[in-house]
Parts: structure tokens; sequence; C-alpha cells
């Protein structure tokens, strides 16, 4: 079994060798020169991510664990994140080299500095997030298509859908996370609530707004290299609609 990643001027390789070792590989797009070689302590590997000269690691989706290594196969953090569930859904990179979040399937982010590789910060998704200083945005419908107003936050219902866990494709945990272009922000969305984006302030560590739309959520590709645009893209599915979707921009 053989993965790969390609990040920046590097690309990566993770396989399997027939003794159950997990190995990954990493060569130089220039030159193509194999610049290590080196053996993990995981069983497996669903994602590999590079960030301020380090490669943050991940294991099966069964295993909520996350190793850090450098460049020379030294691991340089290893933490269990919680016991008895599963682990990590997806992972996002601040631009600015500082941070790295998992989204969990606990429901929660957890927020990674790249110094100690310590968890910083968890934020739960959930209606005990928002605080007075919380600006809540709610979609409403008018013959003119739909806009955003304000609500206030003692008002705002959040449409959490019950987990049917006869389903095999059961959405749990936070499926998306996004960071603005300058790291100034992070938006998540928690599939247990998959028409609300959660956007948190990375100088506070704490919920900034929420936003609430009418249809589920699924989320493009960013501008990062626009830094003057500090906004994500996401694209709202209208069942009732014969145009079938929209795309929105919030900035």
């Amino acid at each position: 079994m053989i993965k790969h990643w390609g990040v920046s001027e590097f690309l990566y390789f993770g396989r399997k060798e027939e003794t159950e070792k997990t190995l990954i590989s990493i060569f130089n797009y220039k030159d193509w020169k194999l610049l290590c070689n080196f053996k993990l302590s995981t069983d497996d590997l669903v994602s590999c991510n590079v960030t301020n000269g380090c490669i943050l690691v991940v294991d099966s989706h069964f295993t909520p664990s996350y190793s850090v290594y450098d460049f020379k196969g030294v691991c340089l953090a290893k933490a269990d994140l919680y016991k008895d569930m599963l682990g990590v859904k997806c992972i996002s990179l601040a631009s600015s080299q500082q941070f790295a979040v998992l989204g969990c399937y606990d429901g929660m982010c957890k927020l990674l500095n790249t110094v100690t590789w310590s968890v910083l910060k968890e934020w739960k998704h959930s209606a005990d997030s928002i605080s007075g200083s919380t600006v809540c945005y709610v979609e409403e419908q008018s013959d003119n298509g739909s806009r955003f107003s304000i609500c206030d936050n003692a008002d705002v219902s959040l449409p959490f859908v019950k987990a049917n866990h006869d389903d095999p494709y059961l959405l749990v945990g936070v499926g998306v996370t996004r960071f603005s272009a300058t790291s100034r922000y992070l938006a998540s969305r928690s599939d247990a609530a998959p028409s609300v984006i959660w956007i948190w302030d990375m100088e506070s560590l704490e919920l900034s707004s929420v936003i609430v739309f009418k249809a589920r959520l699924y989320p493009l590709n960013g501008i990062p290299h626009v830094r003057k645009w500090r906004c994500w893209v996401w694209v709202v599915t209208r069942i009732r609609c014969t145009s079938g979707a929209r795309r929105v921009s919030w900035r």
C-alpha cells in the first residue's frame, strides 16, 4: 500500500512493508533526490502534513493520536488525544506556520502550537461555546433571495442533527476546518450541525462568530495566495431549488 502527499517543494510517500511497519520517504521535487526514509511509530498513516520544518503524522481514523518528526526521522512529539473513541477526521495548517488544527471525531477542534506541539486550545461545537461577545448571523429568506441578519445570542437555535447509529455512513465529528488566508481566523463545521459555520478568533482563542445557513454546506478551496481576501467559499446545496446549488463567499 502506498499513499502520497505533495506539499510545497517536497513529495512524501507513506507505505507499508511486509513486516507491517509504516515507512515514509521524502523526495525533493527539483531533482527527485531522496532526502530521507525512516520508519514511523504508527500502525497506519492516513495523513502527512509539513509545517515549520516538521512533519505532522496522523495514525488511522481508529487511533486518536498524532506524531511529529523532523526530516531526519527523529520523533519530536507524540500524544494521545483521548481514549476509546475514533481519532482525527481532518487537519488544517495555518499559513503563518504557528498553528495546526485537528478536527476530531469527538466533536472538538484541537489547536496545536508548532513549537512544543502540545494542545493549546480545545473548541467544542455546542451552544455552550457561544458567549456574549459572539456575533450570530442567521440566514433568512425573502422575495429578493436570502440575506443574513444579526440575531440575539439567546434567540439563536442551532440546527443539530440527531445521529442515526444504524447508518453505515454515520456523520459525526468535525469534518471541515479552514484557516483564513492570514491565519487570523479559523472556520470549522461539525457534521452534527452541517449548516452551521463556526468562526474562531486566533488572537483571543474564543468563538468570534456563528453563521447559520438554511442548508448543508460543502466547502470549496479558498484563495490563500490573494492575501487581501479573507474569505472562505462554500457551496450550499438546495434540494428544492431547480438550480441545484449556489455559491456563497463570506468575508
